[in-house]
């Protein structure tokens, strides 16, 4: 039965919004702290979790960055921040980063540059879109 899968998520507080991926997901508390668990190791699952890190975290871990919003696609990840700021972490091996290159393997979050600012951020398993304020 599905209730046999339930289980309570250990926040340090409660949670104003969750973002769910393939292999991690992300929380944002009601005070703005944020964060991350799952898989953040297993190749090509390479430090998506934002908190600069490639190990795998089965319990909540903070990250290194407070964001608006999340996306936790298969292997990467992209965050909005309130003020418009991209970031992304994770493999970047098909281009996830959205930086010009293909690392495979990307733990720390970077922060787009030379893009307008963002209004909401979506993606796929392997790909990242932005919705600009324009």
């Amino acid at each position: 039965s599905a209730s046999a899968y339930k289980q309570k998520v250990p926040l340090p507080g409660p949670a104003s919004a969750v973002f769910p991926g393939y292999y991690h997901n992300f929380f944002k508390l009601t005070g703005g702290r944020c964060f991350a668990y799952g898989c953040g190791r297993q190749a090509p699952n390479d430090g998506q979790l934002m908190n600069g890190s490639d190990a795998e975290d089965t319990f909540p871990v903070p990250t290194k960055l407070r964001f608006a919003e999340a996306f936790a696609g298969g292997h990467h990840s992209i965050c909005r921040t309130a003020s418009g700021e991209v970031w992304t972490c994770g493999a970047g091996w098909q281009g996830q980063m959205g930086n010009g290159g293909l690392q495979y393997k990307n733990p720390e979050p970077q922060r787009l540059v030379g893009i307008p600012r963002i209004r909401k951020v979506a993606g796929g398993y392997y790909h990242n879109a932005g919705l600009g304020e324009d």
